[in-house]
């Protein structure tokens, strides 16, 4: 499972947050999706201890596709952002 921080260290698109809808959000990330999916396609064939890059990939991938579900989570309603003073 990919961690928060490998979805904030992904490189994305967006150089400031501020005034950015979640809808926004949503799309740059499902472009991004889409495009290492592209990518994954043309990769040639793993070899064994030599697909770092496919990893690599394979990786953010993952980290972009669990931002989507978390994002897409958050606009049903079926979590939220808890405040920092609130109790664990």
């Amino acid at each position: 499972m990919q961690t928060q921080a490998a979805v904030a260290s992904a490189s994305f698109p967006l150089e400031s947050t501020a005034g950015v809808t979640r809808e926004q959000c949503l799309e740059v990330l499902e472009a991004r999706r889409r495009q290492l999916c592209e990518e994954l396609r043309g990769f040639p064939q793993p070899i064994a201890a030599c697909d770092a890059d496919c990893n690599t990939i394979l990786a953010e991938r993952a980290a972009v596709v669990l931002a989507i579900s978390q994002l897409q989570a958050l606009s049903r309603g079926e979590t939220r952002i808890p405040h920092p003073r609130d109790d664990h």
